[in-house]
């Protein structure tokens, strides 16, 4: 991966994703660009876990990028 935008339609502190045990919070967008900054959400994630300890509903917009050359 090469890209990773995860967009909340509402930040919260009490709203989290787990990154290899750890609870991440979802307090602003986020955008990862370049291999390496993918990388500090794991070696190779296959899932995201979300976690919504808030008192709404939240959409988040996730977008992932690759390079698509073999």
């Amino acid at each position: 991966m090469s890209l990773i935008v995860l967009s909340p339609t509402t930040t919260s502190a009490d709203l989290t994703y787990d990154v290899e045990g750890k609870a991440v919070p979802l307090d602003s967008a986020q955008v990862f660009l370049g291999a390496g900054a993918a990388t500090l959400l794991g070696a190779d994630p296959a899932s995201l876990t979300f976690t919504n300890d808030t008192d709404a509903s939240v959409v988040i917009e996730i977008l992932v990028g690759r390079d698509a050359t073999p």
